[in-house]
């Protein structure tokens, strides 16, 4: 038994140092994508796309611990336990053990870009989309969908509704509008893109939205929750169409409070689809004052700008007065030696910006209140009062 302990080890010892030798090998001769970035990390099976090395399933979770540990490079924590065999690699072929070092042998080896955004490699957002859930949207396009809530969805097509959003934006999920109503007092609408007439529960498509949670905009793409086509083409409203939608409507009192709401499945048409620039555009040459063609955006202002005051005096943070905001872009540039451009874009204060802030927040805190008075259970997000600003 002690011999076939020492001929066994002496086999394992054997084939890992022939890895090793194989991958300075591969380093050497400057390979590139040597091995296929879609050997996944995070998955039990043996998976290889491409195995053009013929690599043993020992040599995969090798990788994948590798991948691990380059994935956290930019923390010091001790070694986990799934970066003992990466850290084997690294000693093997001749290179200090730290992530630093995996993460620079990952690029070497093919498995990750010099670029890579590692906060999401090895997650959910780093898998495509199922078969099953593609094959779920490409029939969703195709075909036509009985909507479970037509006969109660209210007709709103007859109110103008403005969908603003950054330039860069494909999916389209939320519009505002206002109501003038009989009385005299103004209903303000929230649209939110109703998916649930396309998307069934239980369904592959709706399992895998539910795990990733939410559409990832990175500087260097976007990784949609949905399939890209499915989202942009069937679940964003769109302009000039009848779009089923989930819509709040809002009555302030004076002091910009709640005074009423309410919750309904909708059916609404888009007038327009604006970016914030054109907002400002728009403010800018007067076609948002009273009387003129687009007076309902104006109004929209004054009444953000309301509840904006009433939230400040109730001790939120006056972030529209103070600070602005920084959106970092990757471009692929082949005139630079890194083959990546990065542009550092500056928001400052605007009344697009705060108009839509402000509708999102309001729709937010009407959906708490229907969550309250229903007893239902709601995700919800929250912070620590600042220490000072």
């Amino acid at each position: 038994k002690l011999l076939l302990k020492k001929e066994k080890d002496f086999l394992e010892e054997k084939e890992k140092n022939e890895f090793a030798n194989m991958i300075k090998n591969i380093i050497n001769r400057s390979d590139e994508k040597a091995f296929n970035p879609l050997v996944i990390p995070n998955e039990n099976e043996f998976k290889a796309y491409e195995n053009p090395y013929d690599l043993k399933l020992d040599n995969i979770n090798s990788i994948r611990s590798l991948i691990k540990m380059a994935q956290r490079c930019n923390i010091s924590d001790a070694p986990y336990g799934d970066e003992l065999k990466g850290m084997d690699i690294l000693k093997r072929v001749g290179r200090v053990s730290s992530r630093t070092n995996a993460f620079r042998l990952c690029v070497q080896l093919g498995l990750l870009e010099e670029h890579t955004n590692i906060f999401y490699k090895g997650t959910l957002y780093d898998m495509p989309h199922s078969e099953p859930a593609i094959k779920e949207a490409e029939e969703i396009m195709s075909g036509f969908l009985q909507d479970p809530d037509e006969v109660i969805r209210k007709d709103l097509t007859n109110i103008k509704a403005y969908a603003i959003d950054s330039e860069d934006t494909f999916e389209v999920d939320d519009a505002i509008s206002i109501e003038m109503l009989e009385n005299g007092k103004e209903r303000v609408w929230i649209h939110i893109a109703d998916v649930s007439k396309w998307i069934k529960e239980e369904s592959f498509l709706s399992d895998e939205a539910a795990k990733r949670q939410k559409t990832l905009y990175l500087p260097e793409k976007v990784i949609t929750m949905f399939p890209k086509n499915l989202s942009e083409r069937v679940l964003s409203l769109k302009t000039n169409c009848i779009n089923p939608a989930l819509s709040m409507g809002i009555i302030l009192k004076e002091n910009g409070s709640i005074e009423h709401y309410e919750i309904v499945p909708s059916n609404v048409n888009i007038t327009y689809r604006l970016t914030y620039e054109q907002i400002e555009e728009m403010i800018f040459e007067g076609i948002t004052k009273k009387g003129n063609e687009e007076s309902e955006i104006g109004r929209l202002i004054e009444i953000a700008r309301k509840r904006h005051e009433y939230r400040c005096k109730n001790g939120s943070i006056d972030r529209f007065s103070k600070y602005g905001q920084n959106k970092i872009k990757v471009f692929d540039d082949k005139k630079n030696l890194s083959g990546k451009r990065i542009e550092i874009l500056c928001e400052h204060e605007s009344d697009s910006y705060m108009l839509v802030t402000e509708m999102m927040i309001m729709s937010g805190e009407g959906m708490a209140k229907f969550g309250k008075e229903k007893q239902l259970g709601l995700p919800y997000r929250s912070q620590r009062p600042p220490v000072s600003f």
